[in-house]
């Protein structure tokens, strides 16, 4: 599973412990593909090291990997990921829990992000995301292959924009090594 690190790790407490996956979540007692364990979780290492007091010191490094104990991909299906650099001027998807709507449900967002959104480590965009969207895949839809690939992790809210961070080059080559 792709996310955001601040789903896993918490600066002042350390890792999270028994959180589980609950794919396609329709409430908190309706979880229609089951619950799932991990067996191990990554977070780009940047994201420990340069904090600096404050969340906005390490939003560029906000990513992870979770290894779950049983590959429900085989049952569930898969949604692909990608580096693009010239990546940009793109219909982004998020789907998500937002904070702001009943508890436990999913909600979909969708947006134009311009290439002028685009820098190497994140993306900003204007989707309607809240805090509780945090670790949703942003995506790109192609409408001739019907293909989802995810270019981004949401990660971050504010009046201003909402932000990801970018599947970039570094880090698509970081969650390869770490996916089996």
């Amino acid at each position: 599973l792709l996310t955001a690190a601040h789903c896993l790790y918490d600066h002042t407490e350390g890792w999270y412990d028994n959180f589980v996956f609950a794919p396609g979540l329709v409430s908190m007692d309706n979880a229609p593909f089951g619950v799932w364990d991990y067996e191990t979780a990554h977070i780009f290492e940047g994201y420990i090291t340069n904090y600096q007091g404050s969340y906005g010191s390490v939003v560029p490094w906000d990513i992870a990997i979770v290894v779950l104990q049983q590959p429900i991909g085989e049952q569930l299906g898969w949604l692909g990921y990608g580096h693009d650099p010239e990546l940009g001027d793109f219909h982004a998807n998020i789907i998500g829990y937002p904070g702001d709507k009943p508890p436990g449900t999913m909600w979909r967002a969708d947006c134009t992000v311009p290439k002028a959104n685009v820098e190497v480590q994140t993306l900003h965009y204007f989707c309607d995301t809240f805090a509780g969207s945090s670790g949703a895949s942003v995506y790109k839809f192609d409408p001739q292959s019907q293909d989802r690939v995810i270019r981004g992790i949401n990660v971050a809210e504010s009046p201003q924009a909402n932000f990801a961070v970018r599947m970039n080059e570094t880090y698509f080559k970081w969650v390869s090594s770490l996916v089996k």
